[in-house]
């Protein structure tokens, strides 16, 4: 009940903001994960013309319609003009749409593009994460061998952003295809093997004598 009241408070201040404002935005922003269902795209630059404190949700235009969306803040980058927002359009294009589906349990993302940087969130088997932008980052090795793959910036379902390797994700591009199942990924099943190799199996009668120690 508390809940619905708020976002009811909420909702009536930006129809009052947007009726007393008219065309008057507070920025551009540039929609980086619309919600399912959204009308707003990939990738898509929009104006901006509240932000609420209390529901961390700013008030958007869909461009397709004229109609407006609310979107929690950690879905949208604010710019302060349209050109601005449009440049940055313009260099997310190609990652606009393309997500993660993680391919091994506790996979994490990290405060900077390096294996011994800090964890700020660890994944789960099958989670999504959007990515992005490509960054440059330190190798990761196994065995002395460098792995296959890319440091990417990401952002988590949560709005949680740190940085992730893409030897362990399916890439998946939502503009093409409906989401796949990680099942199915060769990832999958890489991923499952490595942890077979890497625990250290014992027998159990080394872990009594080890007990008895």
């Amino acid at each position: 009940m508390k809940h619905s009241a708020i976002r009811l408070v909420t909702a009536l201040l930006i129809i009052a903001a947007l009726a007393s404002s008219c065309s008057r935005t507070i920025g551009w922003g540039l929609v980086l994960w619309p919600p399912e269902g959204s009308a707003l795209g990939y990738g898509e630059a929009v104006p901006v013309y509240f932000m609420s404190n209390i529901t961390r949700t700013y008030a958007v235009e869909v461009p397709a319609t004229g109609g407006k969306e609310e979107l929690e803040l950690w879905r949208l980058e604010l710019h302060k003009n349209k050109k601005s927002a449009e440049q940055r359009e313009e260099e997310y294009a190609a990652l606009a749409p393309i997500f993660g589906l993680v391919a091994r349990d506790g996979l994490i993302l990290r405060t900077e593009a390096t294996n011994i940087a800090e964890q700020v969130y660890r994944l789960k088997l099958d989670e999504e994460v959007k990515l992005l932008a490509k960054t440059e980052g330190a190798p990761v090795e196994t065995g002395g061998e460098r792995l296959p793959g890319d440091w990417y910036l990401a952002l988590a379902a949560d709005g949680t952003r740190g940085y992730i390797y893409s030897n362990q994700l399916m890439l998946w591009d939502a503009s093409r295809e409906p989401r796949p199942s990680i099942a199915s990924s060769d990832l999958l099943i890489s991923a499952q093997e490595a942890d077979l190799f890497e625990k250290t199996w014992r027998p159990d009668y080394f872990l009594c004598m080890v007990d008895r120690s």
